[in-house]
This record gives C-alpha cells, sequence and structure tokens, in this order.
C-alpha cells in the first residue's frame, strides 16, 4: 500500500523538459501581454510619471480600487510563490535525504557534491536531450550576456548603488573560486 503522503506524478523524464520550456513560453505570453496591455493604456507622458506602471494601468482602467487589487494580487503572488519555493526545497531535501546525501551536519551540501562530482565523469544517459543542443546552449550564453550588458553604466537599467555592484562581485568572485576549486580537484 503507498503512503498518502507520498505525492507522485508519473510523468516520463522526457517530458518534464517539455513540460518546464512550456511554462517559460506561457509566462513570457502572459507578462508581454501585460507590457502592451499597459502600453496600449498609458500615454508617454503618464509612463514617465508613474510610480508603479501596471497598478496605474490598472487605476486608468478600473479607478483606485483596480490599483489597489492588483497591488493585493501581486503581494499574494509573491507570498504563494514562497510557499512553492517552501515546497519544492522540502522535496528536494527529502529527496537527497533518502539518497542519503544529506545529514544533520552544516556542511551536508559537501556529500552532494562530492557525489556530483563523482557522476560528473561517469557516461550516463540524460534523461532529456535537448534537440539541436550546442545552438540552444550558444543562443542561451548570448542572450545572458546580452542581459548582463543591461545592468551596465549608460543602460536603462544601470546598476547605480554601490550595494548592488558589491553583490554582482562578491557572486562573481565566488563563482570564479569555485571553477577554480572544481578544476584543481579534477
Amino acid at each position: 500500500m503507498r503512503n498518502r503522503r507520498e505525492v507522485s506524478f508519473d510523468l516520463p523524464f522526457r517530458d518534464i523538459g517539455v513540460v518546464l520550456m512550456l511554462s517559460v513560453a506561457i509566462a513570457i505570453a502572459w507578462y508581454s501581454l501585460i507590457v502592451l496591455g499597459v502600453g496600449l493604456v498609458l500615454d508617454a507622458s503618464a509612463l514617465a510619471d508613474a510610480t508603479l506602471v501596471t497598478a496605474d494601468a490598472n487605476a486608468a482602467i478600473y479607478g483606485e480600487a483596480g490599483a489597489i487589487s492588483l497591488l493585493v494580487a501581486g503581494f499574494a503572488g509573491i507570498i504563494t510563490s514562497w510557499n512553492a519555493f517552501i515546497l519544492g526545497g522540502s522535496r528536494a531535501i527529502y529527496a537527497l535525504a533518502r539518497a542519503d546525501l544529506a545529514s544533520s551536519s552544516p556542511l551536508a551540501w559537501w556529500r552532494c557534491l562530492s557525489w556530483y562530482c563523482e557522476t560528473r565523469n561517469r557516461s550516463w544517459n540524460a534523461p532529456y536531450r535537448v534537440p539541436f543542443g550546442k545552438l540552444v546552449g550558444t543562443l542561451a550564453l548570448l542572450l545572458s550576456i546580452g542581459l548582463g550588458v543591461l545592468y551596465l553604466p549608460g543602460s536603462p537599467s544601470a546598476l547605480v548603488r554601490p550595494q548592488e555592484w558589491a553583490i554582482v562581485i562578491v557572486w562573481a568572485a565566488l563563482g570564479a573560486a569555485l571553477f577554480t576549486w572544481s578544476r584543481r580537484t579534477d
């Protein structure tokens, strides 16, 4: 008899990638429609004066109650995403514990990292292969670089505060250090 608390989705591994990409495409379409709607409702001067453009566009259509309801819905969306994060994180920890890769030690991640380094060198079949993988990887790299360029000085989304640059520098240094360390342990 199956444990009632255990949830199982009989989704083949290959379909997980398809579902993931479909959800990303739907999110892109959703937010594109929001941008289009805001652009159709507010003119250039209203966009320039707006503090929260989506709420201001909703206020232009439905009045102040529309803006407030949008802000409340946005806040609820943030809170529910935390719920998904907690559930997903707990499932990941549960899976690691079942595979005997997690312990009560604060350095339990070390066991996961060493397992990853060991299996990385083995040849095993990945459950999903991306069609035109080299092309997709190259496009992902180029788009990531383009996204990074948006935050450089002189662009509309430039990082301006010292704290913002400090976060970027610390994460980049940490990534470079871990990359260097992983190359030394190979």
